[in-house]
């Protein structure tokens, strides 16, 4: 609104929290309406990537005047654990997970450090962690199905704090899979043929009156990609 404000107000990190929502992006479309005093406030949760998010804001008021505004959020913790992994993997590979301890403190720490896989624990240690330094440790894995491999690497420090990631690596079969299809204009009354690969699998026939819907679904199909 004319005069108006937003306001953007950031919390800590839940304290003893498990991340395991990685994206680098986010959206909020809340639509929303300032009181009689030009302001109005919204909560928002990032996804869980300790990172800086450059945040851009669009208003508008009922004469279809726009304004837009960014403001840029740092996410911090002082001391955290964080787990590197594959983007994925193939039935039958062998890969090395690295977790990371960093310590942004003044202080030296005594922590007990955790490797976690499927709900078992396969490492765990007594670590001594000093100030403003960082260590990693690794751990092999074997991608031994064609699923999901889930992983944790947590750390809990003689003081009750504890930190943390999970990632749900997945898992694909040996060979190639590829995707087939058809494109087809039809700007009128048509008929079409279409005989199937005989070795096809699931086949999909679906259509689209708007060209926008098809460019929208190409960019969803991009941010999906798994590679």
């Amino acid at each position: 609104a004319l005069d108006g404000v937003i306001v953007i107000t950031t919390a800590d990190f839940l304290p003893g929290s498990v991340r395991d929502q990685f994206r680098d992006y986010a959206f909020w479309q809340p639509e929303l309406l300032t009181d009689k005093n030009g302001e109005v406030s919204f909560s928002v949760t990032y996804p869980d990537n300790i990172t800086g998010w450059q945040t851009y804001l669009v208003g508008m008021d009922k004469k279809n005047r726009f304004t837009k505004a960014s403001t840029f959020t740092k996410s911090f913790k002082p001391l955290l654990a964080t787990l590197s992994a594959p983007q994925f993997l193939i039935e039958g590979d062998s890969s090395e997970f690295i977790g990371k301890l960093v310590n942004y403190t003044n202080n030296n720490f005594s922590l007990v450090t955790n490797f976690t896989l499927e709900d078992t624990t396969i490492s765990t240690g007594n670590k001594e962690l000093n100030s403003n330094s960082s260590m990693i440790e690794t751990l092999p894995v074997l991608a031994n199905k064609n699923d999901t491999i889930t992983v944790e690497y947590a750390i809990t420090t003689s003081t009750g704090y504890s930190d943390g990631e999970l990632r749900k690596i997945p898992v694909f079969r040996k060979g190639i899979e590829e995707a087939k299809g058809n494109f087809w204009t039809l700007d009128k009354d048509t008929s079409f043929s279409f005989i199937p690969d005989v070795n096809a699998g699931k086949i999909i026939l679906y259509a689209q009156n708007n060209a926008l819907d098809i460019l929208l679904d190409e960019i969803d199909y991009l941010k999906k990609y798994p590679y």
